[in-house]
């Protein structure tokens, strides 16, 4: 993993916590936890998570509508679902429908649990590194300041983003006033 992430274990059973929370930090990442719904909410108010992990029976507030309200304040952090072997079957398609991004069934294995979670951190990693680069071509290479949607200019735009990313010299001529520096 790239950087040091942070996840939140919304966990009624507090062994079942410790072990994950024992087994994420080997991994070198940082881990909370809240034992409901509510006070996930309040921890997700306060800070920035990269990944919830979600038990199905929670206290007081029920899960199905703990992932809603996540998804409401945050439509991007992945959530794992953790389902009781009996209900598996039948909430599983339940819970990614509603937001979940993954689910994973109980008794937790755990190694399934480090590969689920290095995996999804990983992609979140990549996706947020395509997102920055793609705002610095962006910028760096942006035709904002160019007006124009006729197809000699979408010919013109073709062209300049063909050139932007190679080395070579381009000659670029036109009658005074056209912006051939805007161009450039």
């Amino acid at each position: 993993m790239y950087k040091k992430h942070t996840i939140l274990i919304v966990e009624k059973d507090k062994k079942l916590a410790e072990v994950m929370i024992k087994a994420l930090g080997e991994m070198n990442l940082r881990v909370e936890r809240a034992s409901g719904g509510y006070e996930a909410f309040q921890m997700l108010k306060l800070y920035r998570f990269d990944l919830v992990i979600m038990d199905q029976d929670l206290p007081l507030i029920s899960s199905s509508e703990t992932l809603k309200i996540i998804r409401k304040s945050n439509k991007e952090i992945p959530i794992i679902v953790l389902l009781d072997e009996d209900k598996e079957k039948k909430e599983n398609l339940l819970y990614l429908m509603k937001g979940a991004f993954n689910y994973l069934p109980k008794p937790i294995d755990i190694e399934t649990l480090k590969e689920k979670v290095e995996g999804i951190l990983y992609s979140e990693d990549i996706q947020k590194e395509v997102k920055k680069i793609r705002e610095r071509l962006k910028e760096d290479f942006g035709f904002e300041e160019i007006i124009g949607k006729c197809d000699k200019m979408l010919e013109v735009f073709n062209a300049m983003k063909k050139v932007a990313y190679s080395d070579v010299t381009v000659f670029i001529s036109g009658e005074s006033g056209t912006g051939k520096e805007l161009v450039a």
